[in-house]
């Protein structure tokens, strides 16, 4: 999936030295001194440009492991701009791709499109399966689009290195669990198929999807119990915080890959609790 990313110059410098400097940026935002993106010192963190700055230091095997995640946090900007264009509207379509990492030939090429079936075509040349991106969105819209695309993303990323299996099976977690607590606000009743590749399993989630107690035994699967009424933002709020909290486990004490994924995924935590924190303020 790297050739869906920009193509950035190499650093000159071991993969060592750079998870020295995410430690001490990572102890920085961990106590509210968010390092500033392309520097060492205190201000507020745009996980854009910190995103972007982190992809420039890293070596190319590890950009290659690592592409699926950085474009699994490209995934919204894509829908929003896809859907966007369903509705006939081009409005804000390139404030949504604004410190994108996504290729600049991508980006130019979806900004040039006026219909979305136009853009998912430029999208599909880009995609490493792009076939199976028009049979969705010819099947079923920017839903069954959004759901393959999504579902891609997750297999390349279990694929991608032996050391992030865990990370994505964590990820996995949440995709499933978000899912659940839809299905069960908005009590659906058409079959679902669950994402393979987590650590809750199927019959796990479908005993939480209707409320049965056993579902409680998951710690992850637990938190829906109590946020299945909460809208959308605040229980994904809520499960970035609980995979963030498995990872900072484990992961700073792995593989150079999984180090980067879980600084990452801390970044994208804080981003979003200043955001949740910004809007309820606004709306107080």
């Amino acid at each position: 999936m790297i050739g869906l990313l920009a193509e950035l110059p190499q650093p000159d410098y071991p993969v060592a030295y750079l998870l020295v400097r995410l430690a001490a940026r990572r102890s920085r935002w961990a106590a509210g001194r968010s390092p500033a993106a392309g520097g060492d010192h205190g201000g507020m963190v745009s996980r854009a440009a910190e995103f972007h700055w982190l992809y420039g230091q890293l070596p190319r095997r590890l950009r290659r492991e690592l592409a699926p995640l950085f474009v699994y946090f490209e995934l919204r900007s894509l829908f929003l701009f896809l859907r966007g264009l369903t509705h006939g509207s081009k409005e804000g379509g390139k404030a949504l791709f604004d410190g994108s990492l996504l290729h600049d030939g991508l980006r130019q090429r979806l900004l040039g499109e006026q219909e979305a079936g136009a853009a998912v075509r430029r999208l599909s040349r880009f995609w490493p399966t792009g076939t199976a991106l028009r049979r969705s969105y010819a099947a079923g819209g920017c839903a069954a689009l959004e759901d393959e695309m999504t579902r891609q993303v997750l297999v390349a990323g279990r694929r991608s290195s032996a050391g992030l299996r865990d990370f994505w099976a964590t990820l996995i977690d949440l995709e499933n669990l978000m899912a659940v607590a839809k299905r069960r606000r908005w009590q659906a009743r058409f079959p679902f198929a669950y994402r393979c590749g987590g650590t809750v399993g199927p019959r796990v989630l479908r005993e939480a999807e209707h409320g049965m107690a056993t579902s409680l035994a998951v710690p992850m699967a637990a938190a829906v119990e109590s946020a299945v009424g909460e809208g959308d933002w605040q229980l994904e709020d809520l499960l970035v915080r609980r995979v963030q909290q498995r990872l900072a486990r484990t992961a700073w004490t792995v593989a150079p890959a999984a180090t980067v994924a879980a600084y990452l995924w801390g970044v994208h935590a804080m981003t979003r609790y200043h955001a949740v924190a910004a809007t309820r303020g606004a709306a107080a």
